[in-house]
């Protein structure tokens, strides 16, 4: 579901969520939130996120609940502290924002609020981004001259900053240097051509040091990309990552205190 300040939250079958720390092996189990969602809901994003105003940590669901008798579909954000095991809703559904999310994945956590990229109203792609401190959904612009058409681009985070990807016509990363400040975008990457390689099934996940770009390609393996578009290497490391995610970790020795037991 997503990765903060050095802990992973993991969703697996069944009724339970776990908080996790790598670098120490601790970890927490808590009562997936799902359960207690109505039968007419459908979780299609979600994500995980801390709020330095309250030393708290969040579980956000963006959440479909289908009117079988008005034949209604309204989009409504519920979220659950671990610090105070509590459960809340944003008042209101956000269908002013957005027609439909795009695509089901976990929200980017950047500047204390997460992002997904959405349909919005005027029939192009946007980013919604909910704030855990302020319990609110507000627009962030996306860059002038980025492909905007659904599923042409997504929305995540490099080097602490916003970015969005697009695919198509060439593959372009832009990095939102000031948060929220549409004029701070620039073009950090563009590939025109990978040869064989399809830019559709190419998902960015970070640069190395060197200035490389480490990618997902076809949800199967790990792959290396020099900023010229060559291949330089790629690994096999699954069959299939459909039902799964890849997420940046970053090492901390925070412990899960008895805050959040």
């Amino acid at each position: 579901m997503g990765s903060c300040n050095g802990f992973i939250c993991l969703a697996l079958n069944g009724n339970n969520i776990f908080i996790w720390n790598p670098s120490t092996g601790d970890y927490k189990q808590y009562p997936d939130p799902r359960i207690s969602l109505n039968t007419s809901d459908f979780v299609f994003n979600y994500g995980f996120g801390y709020d330095s105003t309250t030393d708290d940590y969040l579980i956000v669901l963006a959440v479909y609940n289908t009117d079988t008798t008005n034949l209604s579909l309204s989009i409504h954000v519920k979220f659950i502290s671990l610090k105070t095991k509590s459960c809340g809703k944003i008042q209101g559904s956000i269908n002013d924002f957005v027609i439909m999310m795009i695509m089901p994945k976990a929200g980017s956590f950047s500047n204390g609020a997460l992002h997904w990229l959405i349909f919005g109203q005027n029939g192009q792609s946007e980013i919604l981004a909910f704030d855990l401190a302020e319990k609110k959904i507000r627009e962030v612009p996306l860059p002038d001259g980025v492909n905007d058409e659904p599923f042409e681009c997504d929305v995540g985070v490099l080097g602490g900053c916003l970015c969005v990807t697009s695919w198509s016509p060439a593959l372009e990363i832009w990095v939102m240097k000031q948060y929220n400040v549409k004029s701070s975008w620039i073009k950090l990457f563009e590939i025109v051509s990978f040869g064989d390689i399809n830019f559709d099934n190419l998902l960015p996940v970070c640069f190395t040091e060197s200035g490389e770009l480490l990618a997902i390609l076809d949800g199967t393996k790990m792959v290396i990309c020099s900023q010229e578009g060559e291949l330089l290497e790629q690994r096999a490391f699954c069959n299939d990552l459909d039902e799964s995610e890849v997420t940046l970790y970053t090492e901390s020795l925070l412990p899960l205190t008895d805050d959040y037991a």
